[in-house]
């Protein structure tokens, strides 16, 4: 009996432990599979997170565009033209880089309101045909128009993106900006409000030929204001701002290039920068411009419903470390 006994017992031990082992390899699993799963979890989250910095991430080429370099190659027409893409208030509707800060909803309004000024302008002045020739008229509207017109999308653009105040402290900057956007609307205000006079007052005194005559000078207004006026001044602005941004060839010159300015505006603004910083920053204190590219670098954009170009990477020179970075100036926005 009890050999029995202990036959049983010994049996119900076997059938435990087997019961046991069995629940332990179940335990075993199923934390496996939890860890799996919680290590799955977290390479995902790691990756959108990955994702959405880069989303954030501002390229090298437009952190450029933003801090006012105008120095990309050897070739000025080649940085002039992309200097232009990304602020000319025509070609950037359809070349201007696809982060810039400056959307593309601000420069349609922009646009808008410059259509706007420009068709009063034309309207008010065709009215005054009687006083002059023909001739004199065309010029006057087409002169006159133009450079009121060039000057009032300067003031947009200033008012839009407020670039010079983009160095300042965070309180200054906000101020600015607040003002900035009160003069946007004013402009936008003023230009309505010359629009819809002189179209009244050519409605009062309308005529199928004048009607013709003042669209007419209208379209040639705005050629001379978007691509005579607006592209000389840009062209002379960057002219100036990549001269002073190359490094001189003469000793002393290049020490004063490398000299650091005494602080100006902004209310004892310390951030003042070299004129070598950018040259340090982006492309190297032991580079010359025999060193540069041939031509600027492109990027990708879109045009319509079709992608166009490519991103050519850009790198930040390795001897930047005791470079003090500090916050871009948006000059390039100006």
């Amino acid at each position: 009996m009890l050999a029995k006994v202990k036959s049983t017992a010994s049996a119900a031990k076997e059938v435990a432990v087997k019961k046991a082992s069995t629940l332990g390899e179940g335990a075993k699993a199923s934390l496996a599979s939890v860890k799996t799963s919680a290590v799955e979890h977290a390479v995902m989250i790691k990756e959108s997170a990955q994702e959405m910095m880069r989303a954030r991430e501002v390229p090298v080429i437009l952190e450029r565009l933003q801090a006012g370099h105008a120095v990309y190659s050897q070739s000025f027409a080649s940085d002039f033209w992309l200097f232009l893409k990304n602020n000319h208030l025509i070609f950037s509707l359809f070349f201007a880089h696809p982060k810039h800060p400056f959307s593309a909803c601000e420069r349609r309004v922009c646009l808008t309101c410059s259509l706007a000024l420009g068709f009063g302008i034309t309207c008010l002045l065709t009215l005054s045909k009687d006083d002059v020739d023909a001739a004199t008229l065309t010029i006057m509207t087409i002169m006159l128009g133009g450079i009121l017109q060039g000057v009032y999308d300067t003031l947009l653009k200033i008012f839009a993106t407020c670039s010079c105040v983009q160095s300042c402290p965070t309180p200054i900057r906000v101020i600015f900006e607040c003002c900035g956007s009160v003069g946007l609307i004013v402009q936008f205000f003023f230009g309505a409000a010359i629009c819809v006079s002189g179209a009244l007052a050519l409605q009062s005194l309308f005529s199928a030929e004048e009607f013709n005559a003042a669209t007419w000078q209208f379209f040639a207004s705005k050629f001379q204001a978007w691509f005579v006026t607006s592209v000389l001044v840009a062209s002379l602005s960057f002219w100036m701002r990549r001269r002073q941004q190359l490094p001189p060839t003469d000793p002393k010159a290049y020490e004063e290039w490398n000299k650091t300015p005494k602080p100006g505006f902004c209310f004892g603004n310390k951030n003042k920068k070299p004129k070598s910083f950018l040259w340090n920053k982006y492309i190297g204190k032991d580079k010359t411009i025999e060193d540069l590219p041939l031509r600027s670098p492109r990027y990708a954009y879109r045009l319509c419903c079709m992608n166009l170009g490519q991103d050519e990477p850009l790198e930040v020179p390795s001897n930047t470390d005791d470079i003090e970075l500090g916050a871009p100036t948006d000059e390039g926005l100006n």
